[in-house]
């Protein structure tokens, strides 16, 4: 089942509440693996790798016990990250695909459309990996692709003024790629694999004299914040780490 619906009496008390199938385009089919999500609303934005129906799907949570696809979309590629920006009526989609980051018109969820893409140089090697939003603000981050080629660069933001335009963004190029991506008012900070710099802070213009480079013991696997406090997952490890700003 790719979606697990827990239950949460307290932290100290958890129970599977539902386990739900994503339908099969035809019987035969082989059920795809999860790889992304995202809660917005009463909804889950499920993300997969790639198979031979929707990767990009959204289910109705409203009555979590009882899970219902309301509508999807056939990226044709692993979907690594996905955030919904309630305000535009838009889901940002990280893919593993020549089209590596797409923006998905969800105003009608059971009809979702494409409204727009990004194919920055060097796709060819690279996978859109995460993408963030702040204040309309949009990031986005993608692997080295297994080598660095400094031109193709790895961390990309847009102003909220050109997020949907997807037009001229800021980026700068981070060996070893981006594996999370967050921002707040001031600043932008990545999860990467760059040896000895695993965090890295930029302002948020992603303007290279800003960053600040932090060594952590780990390769990082993902990236998220609560308030003040950011949350490092480790690749190789069950470590998360807490970084307090």
């Amino acid at each position: 089942a790719e979606l697990h619906v827990i239950r949460m009496d307290s932290l100290h008390s958890l129970a599977l509440e539902k386990k739900f199938k994503l339908p099969l385009p035809y019987a035969t089919a082989t059920p795809p693996l999860a790889s992304s999500i995202f809660y917005s609303g009463g909804r889950v934005y499920l993300g997969t790798e790639k198979w031979d129906g929707d990767e990009f799907n959204v289910i109705d949570v409203s009555n979590p016990a009882q899970p219902i696809k309301v509508g999807g979309y056939e990226v044709g590629s692993k979907v690594n990250d996905v955030i919904i920006h309630t305000n535009d009526g838009l889901a940002y989609v990280a893919t593993a695909d020549q089209k590596q980051l797409l923006v998905i018109d969800i105003h009608d969820p059971a009809h979702p459309q494409i409204s727009n893409f990004f194919i920055p140089s060097g796709w060819q090697r690279q996978e859109g990996k995460a993408v963030s939003i702040f204040e309309g603000g949009l990031n986005f981050g993608r692997t080295s692709g297994g080598y660095n080629i400094m031109t193709d660069h790895e961390a990309f933001a847009w102003t909220a003024t050109s997020s949907v335009s997807l037009q001229s963004p800021a980026s700068v190029d981070i060996p070893g790629g981006i594996y999370g991506i967050v921002a707040d008012k001031r600043r932008i900070y990545l999860a990467t694999r760059s040896v000895d710099k695993e965090f890295q802070i930029f302002d948020r213009a992603l303007t290279a004299s800003t960053s600040i480079a932090i060594s952590l013991p780990a390769s990082p696997q993902a990236l998220t914040c609560d308030g003040s406090h950011i949350y490092l997952l480790a690749h190789n490890s069950p470590t998360i780490y807490e970084i307090s700003l």
